[in-house]
C-alpha cells in the first residue's frame, strides 16, 4: 500500500512535463499558400515574380493578391459552393504542376518562426 501511494505522486510529476510540451501558438503559423508552390529543382529559390505571373496565367483573378495572408487554399469566393471551390483550386494546382511546380505541404516549409528554407 505504501509503495502505491508513493508511485502515484511520482507518476503525476513525471507526466506533467509531457502534457504541456509546447504552448507557443506561433509554432503553428505557416507561410502563405503561395510559398507552397515551388519550382521543381529550385526549392527555396523559386522566382517569386514568375510564380505570381504563372498563378495569374493559371486563372487566379488579377484582383487577388496571392502574397496576402488572406489568400488561402480552402477559402471559397463569395457565392461559390464548396464543390466549385474544390474544382477551382484543383484546376489552379494542376495548371501550376503543368508549369513545373511542385506543391509542398506547409509542414515541409516549417513554421514562420523556424522556416526550413524550402519555401520562399
Amino acid at each position: 500500500m505504501r509503495l502505491s501511494l508513493m508511485f502515484i505522486p511520482f507518476s503525476v510529476f513525471t507526466l506533467s512535463g509531457c502534457v504541456v510540451a509546447d504552448m507557443d501558438s506561433s509554432n503553428y503559423d505557416f507561410p502563405p499558400y503561395i510559398q507552397t508552390f515551388q519550382k521543381q529543382g529550385q526549392l527555396g529559390h523559386t522566382d517569386t515574380v514568375q510564380r505570381k505571373n504563372d498563378l495569374y496565367a493559371c486563372g487566379l483573378d488579377r484582383n487577388t493578391d496571392p502574397d496576402s495572408k488572406l489568400w488561402r487554399r480552402n477559402v471559397a469566393l463569395e457565392g461559390e459552393t464548396m464543390e466549385q471551390e474544390d474544382r477551382r483550386i484543383a484546376s489552379l494546382e494542376a495548371c501550376m504542376k503543368n508549369k513545373g511546380y511542385v506543391l509542398l505541404d506547409p509542414g515541409r516549409c516549417g513554421p514562420l518562426k523556424a522556416p526550413t528554407g524550402m519555401c520562399n
